[in-house]
């Protein structure tokens, strides 16, 4: 029996430059910036909008443990169920 429930929520992508893709998600599909924090080697920029919330992260060093999950460059690093 399908679980109609099961749906994406969030997604995190790895950014290169944070400042062009907050502007660019909220230019072009009208996001909404909710915070933008640093933590722990990396900034998060939470926008929502689109029935899904994203998150832009962007690592101070692309060599980083939690970077390297994504694998090098700008990628999807992890969805939301």
């Amino acid at each position: 029996m399908a679980d109609t429930h099961n749906h994406v929520t969030h997604i995190a992508i790895k950014v290169m430059d944070l400042e062009r893709a907050i502007a660019y998600y909220r230019d072009v599909f009208g996001y909404e910036v909710i915070n933008n924090v640093w933590h722990d080697g990396h900034y998060s920029c939470h926008l929502r909008g689109a029935g899904i919330n994203l998150t832009l992260l962007k690592y101070d060093s692309e060599e980083s443990p939690e970077a390297l999950l994504a694998g090098a460059g700008a990628a999807i690093h992890h969805i939301g169920i």
